[in-house]
């Protein structure tokens, strides 16, 4: 199994201006109030860490088909627990080693094509730990002389050659990076991009057997596209206009018709644009939510085990809003799933294999011994469970 986030790309026609969408925001129901909840009753499972875990990452590492759990530790590059299946894990696995422990953003890919996970993390620097479960304490490998700014970024085969290529965006650029079965990264050109982006994320949106791009600009109001042309790279970035301070996005086949979809995310809005098929897309359906000015708060996973993805959105005072998807690709009225103020980040995979999306976010306090931790969110049919 090889978890991959996804995006969306459009057409400028099929798109309203910026004050249109947000004018357009609609909701089927009114925003709750702080501390009631979606699901009800259940407390989360806890592991209590003494160490920030920062931004974590869910895959399965090992390849057994369970979900891995991989963040990071003091001055290691990343922890892997592994996966039961049951939403438990083993005990932790130290990777590997650096001297840099201001870590963030972790990636899992198969960089040097021997079919074995190399594991990524992005901060101001790119680390790269070659086959990070056959050598668990090997030094990771810096990419020099680059820093990114706001760190985000994705790891796919863009060119099919069974090497896995790294995307990364930071001052207006995309920068890229291709797989090399010797070990390590090789560095090509920058492209530009549109003003502060986000997120980035890759699929191939217009079927054609190529992995296509898009990155989301904050400061711009639009979103980069780029479709992909396999080992040729990429055609020059169409800039699709959309509401204001596009934060995060992610795509899913959300009306279940075998064509991606893509959901985006605002500061008070939040759009289901229906793909068609061929880099465009219908108009988006939206929908008004409480001002957030969180940077990457959005996650899409299925936790009401109908057919149609669902989307879980973090806040700035720690409230975790979900809203459910529909056959129309329209989002439902924001819920509170739960509100903590110490939440700091999200992500959701199914855990224990029940066909739902579970939720796995980090907290922090200064008020709790120890002060960082890890929760878990299983759903079930009766709401959640520990």
């Amino acid at each position: 199994m090889k978890l991959r986030t996804l995006l969306f790309a459009t057409a400028l026609a099929c798109t309203p201006a910026p004050d249109d969408l947000a004018a357009s925001s609609t909701s089927t129901g009114e925003t709750p109030a702080p501390g009631s909840t979606s699901t009800g009753g259940g407390e989360p499972a806890e592991i209590p860490l003494i160490y920030d875990p920062g931004i974590f990452a869910l895959d399965d590492l090992d390849r057994d088909g369970h979900v891995d759990l991989l963040l990071h530790t003091g001055g290691a590059v990343v922890q892997l627990r592994r996966g039961r299946g049951d939403g438990t894990f083993v005990e932790p696995l130290e990777l590997g080693l650096a001297d840099d422990t201001n870590v963030g953003p972790i990636a899992v890919g198969d960089l040097d094509g021997d079919t074995r996970r190399d594991v990524l993390s992005l901060e101001s620097t790119l680390l790269l730990l070659q086959d990070a479960l056959n050598q668990p304490l090997g030094a990771a490998t810096h990419v020099p002389d680059i820093r990114f700014d706001v760190p985000a970024m994705v790891v796919v085969d863009a060119t099919a050659d069974g090497m896995d290529d790294v995307f990364v965006v930071g001052r207006g650029l995309l920068y890229r990076f291709h797989g090399n079965p010797y070990g390590g990264l090789h560095r090509q050109s920058e492209v530009g991009l549109g003003g502060e982006p986000r997120a980035i994320a890759a699929a191939d949106f217009d079927a054609d057997g190529h992995i296509d791009l898009a990155v989301a600009n904050s400061g711009s109001n639009d979103v980069s596209l780029l479709r992909g042309r396999g080992e040729d790279g990429f055609d020059p970035q169409i800039l699709l206009p959309v509401a204001a301070f596009p934060g995060d996005l992610a795509a899913a086949d959300l009306d279940t018709d075998g064509i991606l979809d893509l959901a985006v995310l605002g500061r008070t809005w939040m759009a289901g644009l229906r793909g068609l098929g061929d880099l465009t897309f219908a108009a988006p359906a939206g929908i008004g939510l409480p001002e957030n000015r969180g940077l990457r708060p959005l996650t899409l996973c299925d936790r009401d085990g109908d057919p149609f993805p669902d989307a879980l959105v973090r806040f700035e005072d720690g409230s975790i809003l979900e809203l459910h998807g529909s056959k129309d690709t329209r989002f439902g009225a924001p819920r509170y799933l739960l509100r903590d103020e110490t939440i700091r980040e999200i992500a959701c995979a199914d855990l224990d294999e029940d066909g739902r999306g579970d939720l796995v976010y980090s907290t922090f306090s200064i008020q709790e011994t120890p002060p960082f931790s890890l929760r878990i969110l299983l759903v079930s049919s009766t709401g959640p469970k520990e």
